[in-house]
């Protein structure tokens, strides 16, 4: 069961003098649940356009965890 998905962020464009300018964000689902895919999406700084990166999280008879990327901004 994935009941955890932690995302860690880098913020390029900070102005921070002593650099630390990355951040993680944990989300948890409700009790009972679990993180079965989702989406990120990243606005590219020049145009302002949003750019989506999908993912699914799938799980054989077994039970062991396989990500798939369904859709990524660098293909």
């Amino acid at each position: 069961m994935v009941i955890e998905l932690v995302m860690t962020f880098k913020d390029s464009l900070s102005d921070d003098p002593d650099g630390t300018s990355d951040f993680t964000y944990t989300l948890n689902p409700p009790s009972g649940f679990e993180v079965t895919g989702g989406q990120l999406f990243v606005e590219n700084p020049s145009t302002s356009d949003l750019e989506r990166f999908s993912f699914r999280i799938d799980r054989d008879d077994e039970g062991k965890p396989s990500l798939t990327i369904l859709e990524d901004p660098r293909q």
